[in-house]
């Protein structure tokens, strides 16, 4: 009975958790294996950030997943000579969907008028940017997009947050094998 309860939470908060659609893009001449050390991009400051969402708390939270993920596949974090330089960016967009109804009609004054419902939402993207430093080149990119409305506290940011890096890692490209 109570494994059952606990499924029964379990599928009741992921259902009310936000979606989350993440890819990758990665070139393929590039083994991602073969790196060593990473460092963080400095921030150009003649770029404008919108302050609402480049906070100290929202960078911290990032880094601490990215070197979390990065750290389980070898890579040091270092600042002489990384082999690799990680950027994020934060697009954040008030989004508007129109929906039908299921059965695109509605039966009323007016015989089979088409019923229609607009939806307003708040869409977040993060997206993450390995670049080699030797021939400063972009050769990995992941990026997560979520329906972030009602995503207010600091757990289910931190929770969205660590989730979208981690799915985003999850396609990281598979180490190459030596086929003799």
């Amino acid at each position: 009975m109570k494994v059952v309860l606990f499924l029964v939470c379990i599928i009741s908060l992921s259902a009310c958790s936000p979606s989350l659609k993440v890819q990758t893009d990665y070139d393929p001449d590039y083994d991602l294996w073969s790196y060593a050390s990473f460092d963080w991009a400095r921030v150009d400051s003649s770029v404008i950030r919108n302050p609402q969402y480049y906070t100290d708390l929202n960078e911290r939270r990032i880094k601490e997943a990215v070197m979390r993920q990065l750290s389980k596949r070898g890579y040091q974090l270092t600042n002489d000579k990384p082999d690799l330089l990680i950027q994020y960016h934060i697009v954040v967009e008030d989004k508007t969907a129109i929906a039908t109804e299921p059965f695109g009609y509605v039966y009323g004054p007016y015989w089979m008028q088409s019923k229609q419902n607009t939806y307003h939402y708040t869409q977040g993207t993060l997206i993450l940017d390995l670049t080699d430093t030797r021939i400063n080149q972009l050769i990995w990119r992941g990026w997560a997009v979520s329906d972030v409305d009602g995503v207010d506290s600091p757990e289910e940011i931190n929770a969205l947050v660590n989730a979208a890096v981690r799915k985003m890692f999850d396609t990281f490209p598979k180490r190459k094998t030596n086929k003799l």
